[in-house]
């Protein structure tokens, strides 16, 4: 009498078979799962939109910094300013452990400026979402965290052309990079003047390179800048392939997909 064998049954088999590979192959395969029963928990003032933005920190040069960085993007950093937002740092082996990241000057109140021509402040750092975005590189160490929210004020100006800070690690000072805040940048919308810069970033995955999105680039056709130390009013690298309003580089990611020698970065516009 023959038995005829059922795709379950088959699937049974395959899957014992597989099983058995596994096995063998023991000696020399490691893995990891997430752990969906006991999972590490973090919070903030739900106030501050705490996790609005995520990422995982490991660097390649000291495996015990394992850290979680949350971006709270309507945090209050102190009573000088209204919720300029913040990143935090938490250690994943300590749920309690959540620290802000160190962003001079994010606390203190708006600079100001007295001259002949204008008397008053120069920026506008309340609801500026600093936290809106935030990434890291294995490789170098470094943490990139923006608030594309950051207007540059003046006599006549008050334009939202966004701010990022650079940390070489979770526990450095971070430095100011902002492409389009320098007081000789073409102020228009049609050019720097609503940069919105730092509403998303990417550092390339060897930690050579850093990307900046830009939305509000030339009426909102969007761009990117390109580098750690971005000299001001650079032109973006991309010009007209959304059109006005395309919001190009809202959202950014990379990877090896055209040549294995090569990252690709790619960059989309919603509209």
């Amino acid at each position: 009498t023959k038995t005829k064998t059922t795709d379950f049954e088959t699937l049974q088999m395959d899957t014992r078979l597989l099983c058995l590979l596994l096995l063998s192959l023991s000696g020399c395969v490691t893995s990891s799962n997430v752990d969906t029963t006991e999972a590490i928990g973090f919070r903030g003032d739900e106030r501050s939109y705490f996790g609005y933005s995520v990422n995982l920190y490991r660097y390649r040069n000291n495996p015990s910094m394992r850290y979680v960085l949350i971006g709270a993007p309507r945090a209050n950093s102190s009573s000088a300013v209204f919720q300029t937002g913040n990143t935090f740092r938490c250690d994943v082996l300590d749920p309690g452990s959540c620290t802000p990241l160190a962003l001079p000057d994010l606390d203190t109140p708006d600079a100001t400026v007295s001259s002949e021509s204008y008397n008053g402040p120069i920026e506008d750092k309340a609801n500026m979402w600093m936290g809106g975005t935030v990434t890291s590189s294995y490789d170098t160490g470094v943490v990139v965290t923006s608030g594309h929210r950051y207007f540059r004020v003046g006599d006549e100006a008050h334009d939202p052309v966004g701010l990022t800070y650079v940390l070489q690690s979770p526990s450095a000072t971070g430095v100011k990079l902002s492409p389009c805040a320098d007081a000789n940048c073409d102020t228009r919308i049609s050019r720097f003047g609503h940069c919105m810069s730092g509403f998303s970033s990417l550092i390339l995955s060897d930690g050579s390179q850093l990307y900046i999105g830009a939305t509000g680039y030339n009426f909102f056709t969007g761009s990117l800048f390109r580098g750690f130390e971005s000299s001001n009013c650079q032109e973006g690298i991309f010009r007209e392939e959304t059109g006005f309003f395309g919001y190009m580089a809202y959202s950014l990611t990379s990877g090896r997909i055209l040549d294995s020698d090569i990252e690709t970065v790619v960059a989309s516009g919603p509209r």
